[in-house]
């Protein structure tokens, strides 16, 4: 094969859908990650929080609870989640606040997210988030999780990615340091333990808003943001 005729087949596979009208509503700066169900094999995309206004003046981020969509790949469709809490069962944990500019993986039947930013001083004077918790996609519920280690502290706007058991968190805008980080933590969401990745050799810039992806077992690129 040419390699002009290996350009042509990889151009024909890359190509993007556009679903309008399929129940989503509209927002920024909210967070998506891919799920596997263990049982059916089936994909779905899960769209946690995010910024929208629910009516002229409003702000969604003031006092309610985030709010959970789900993407059925198959039928191409949205389906809001109504998630159980402390309010239906005395057992489980109260629903996560809504925010923007934070982050969520998959792993192990479970969304965790990590850090943002909400409206309205819930966890910081300023509003920037430090906990971790987790989405049970088998019972629609919420956990807090509790965490050791060196954290990266209250920040939004930073990238994750998934490496095995460990969810990545690069740079974004730090409270600790009030300024854009180009830092890198690991959180082994099987211990709950963070860690440091100290940078050696050069490091990209400090940003935020970007993306991280991991190539492979040992590699992560990152891309873009604001510097």
């Amino acid at each position: 094969m040419s390699e002009d005729s290996s350009v042509d087949e990889v151009e024909q596979e890359c190509f993007w859908y556009c679903y309008d009208n399929i129940g989503f509503p509209k927002r920024v700066n909210h967070a998506a990650a891919a799920h596997v169900d263990e049982n059916s094999g089936g994909v779905s995309v899960f769209s946690i929080g995010g910024f929208t206004e629910v009516e002229p003046g409003s702000d969604h981020l003031k006092s309610s609870d985030i709010d959970v969509h789900k993407f059925d790949v198959v039928s191409r469709t949205w389906n809001f989640i109504k998630t159980r809490s402390k309010k239906d069962d005395p057992c489980l944990a109260p629903c996560a606040k809504s925010r923007c500019g934070h982050s969520v993986c998959s792993y192990n039947r479970k969304i965790y997210m990590f850090g943002g930013h909400m409206f309205g001083g819930h966890n910081n004077d300023d509003g920037l988030i430090t906990g971790v918790s987790c989405f049970d996609v088998a019972t629609s519920s919420w956990q807090n999780c509790k965490t050791s280690g060196q954290s990266p502290g209250a920040r939004d706007g930073h990238a994750c990615t998934l490496i095995g058991s460990t969810m990545f968190i690069h740079g974004g805008y730090s409270k600790m340091h009030f300024r854009f980080t180009n830092s890198l933590y690991g959180l082994n969401l099987d211990t709950l333990v963070w860690e440091l990745y100290p940078c050696v050799g050069p490091c990209v810039r400090e940003r935020d808003f970007h993306t991280a992806t991991a190539i492979g077992k040992n590699k992560i690129v990152v891309y873009g943001g604001r510097c």
